[in-house]
């Protein structure tokens, strides 16, 4: 299609890209960057209705034959939006639906255009976003996707888990600020199994909706969700785990050897019971000290009291 033109009604169009190197991942970018694509017939109106979805550009090598990632095992995109629906093409078919109104008729007060002010994640609010499900120790990669006005400001906390965004240099957080117009990558390795709060830390975003849930599952759980990858006749996934040879990736050396999540989580328990027992020594040998410097003022004292014989 020509540029400025757009489908009609009930009709069907085929749009293709032409992907310059300079919109896929830069040097310092993660090997898949998300962009979106959205309707500009009537911004405002096709964005508060849904007209709108991810795109996500990869790095040469990096999708298989049929156009999956062969670097990780889950990918999960997240639009955070306040849908604000009083500016939605459906208001008026709402209106006639849910309230069994005249929309030419119906006065719309301040109460009722904030209850259709949909502070949503993919268009769904307080927990109704399905399908967040992962294997335990596998490499998930989030496309995070901003969009809307002013009030489109979100702190994006995962619970029990970190992640690894990169902007120049990798950086390990929690919480990702994420504002209208920007995209990001964010690379979670899943290795604490349970069903964990996923959310806007935003106080008013979070009490009208702002959240859901994701799950990792363990590996005896014996379950398999949704993977990207393609199915390898029933064999299990290997977790996939940020490799030596790249340099962007995290790694933790301990006497020469580098650890894997496990390996650092053991390594810290090992040195927590060490220090544990040497604190129990220290106040052990403490006491003792105390104990023997008595006994010695003690003997001090009965060597310089008087014979009673000369009294």
């Amino acid at each position: 299609m020509r540029q400025g033109e757009h489908p009609k009604k009930r009709e069907t169009k085929t749009y293709r890209w032409n992907v310059p190197k300079r919109s896929g991942p830069g040097p310092s970018d993660p090997n898949c960057i998300p962009w979106v694509y959205y309707s500009t017939v009537n911004f405002v109106k096709d964005t508060y209705s849904g007209l709108m979805g991810p795109l996500i550009i990869c790095r040469e090598g990096v999708l298989n034959e049929k156009g999956r990632r062969s670097d990780v095992d889950y990918e999960f995109v997240l639009l955070f939006l306040v849908f604000n629906e009083n500016e939605s093409w459906y208001l008026d078919d709402n209106i006639k639906k849910y309230l069994n109104k005249d929309p030419r008729d119906f006065k719309h007060t301040d109460d009722f255009e904030e209850s259709n002010r949909m502070h949503a994640i993919n268009g769904k609010i307080f927990g109704n976003l399905h399908g967040l499900i992962m294997n335990e120790d596998t490499m998930t990669n989030w496309y995070l996707l901003g969009l809307g006005s002013e009030v489109d400001i979100h702190t994006i906390h995962y619970h029990a888990e970190s992640f690894l965004f990169k902007i120049d240099k990798s950086y390990r957080e929690d919480v990702y600020d994420l504002f209208p117009g920007t995209f990001q990558t964010i690379e979670l390795f899943a290795d604490h199994p349970g069903t964990w709060l996923l959310h806007c830390h935003v106080s008013d975003h979070i009490h009208a909706g702002m959240e859901t849930t994701y799950t990792v599952l363990r590996n005896i759980d014996n379950r398999i969700p949704y993977s990207t990858k393609s199915p390898s006749g029933g064999a299990s996934h290997p977790a996939t785990v940020p490799s030596n040879e790249d340099p962007n990736k995290e790694q933790l050396y301990f006497f020469g050897k580098n650890l894997g999540p496990r390996g650092a989580k053991a390594a810290l328990v090992i040195l927590f019971i060490i220090g544990l027992l040497l604190l129990i020594v220290t106040v052990i040998l403490s006491l003792r000290l105390r104990s023997a410097r008595r006994q010695v003022a003690y003997r001090e004292v009965q060597s310089c009291a008087l014979p009673t014989d000369a009294l």
